[in-house]
């Protein structure tokens, strides 16, 4: 995507999933044990994501927008979405959630926030991606999810021998 460079790529579950990163955003040490989440975030602490990833796909019948609308049915108000869609052999769908917080850098500030929810599978390994940002980052924060978003991608369900054996560290043919 023009203008984000992304140079970087977390590698979730011996290859499970994979998301590309900018360049200067920084994976946390904690991370998030009531959902398994690895934490990511800016530079400026203005943006959050959570990665998450299970090694099945959903249940028989279960299809990722009544799944995702299953896990953020209550309490959200939705302010886009389910946008849904597939890329290869993944299947994704997505949802925005807005709502008041407390900024703590600005002194517990009130301000409104957005979570982009996007849930994908390909059948045999099933992801979840939240984008937390700032209602007044919006002019570079939702062209730098798209560049993120673009980079999902699932593995074929059987882990990577070790680091090694992906893709990126495979020397070219």
């Amino acid at each position: 995507m023009d203008g984000i460079d992304i140079t970087r790529y977390l590698i979730l579950d011996r290859g499970a999933l994979e998301v590309g990163l900018p360049e200067n955003w920084e994976v946390q040490p904690e991370w998030d044990r009531q959902v398994g989440a690895i934490i990511v975030k800016d530079p400026n602490d203005s943006i959050q994501l959570d990665v998450v990833c299970w090694p099945t796909g959903l249940p028989d019948g279960l299809t990722v927008e009544r799944f995702l609308m299953s896990v953020t049915a209550d309490g959200l108000k939705l302010v886009r979405g389910p946008e849904s869609g597939s890329r290869g052999d993944l299947r994704y769908t997505w949802v925005e959630d807005v709502y008041e917080a407390a900024d703590e850098h600005r002194g517990d500030e009130v301000r409104t926030a957005h979570c982009r929810w996007y849930l994908c599978t390909n059948g045999r390994v099933t992801g979840q991606v939240r984008y937390f940002y700032w209602d007044d980052d919006a002019s570079w924060a939702l062209p730098t999810w798209e560049a993120i978003i673009e980079t999902v991608h699932l593995g074929s369900g059987i882990p990577l021998a070790s680091p090694f054996h992906h893709w990126s560290m495979k020397a070219p043919d």
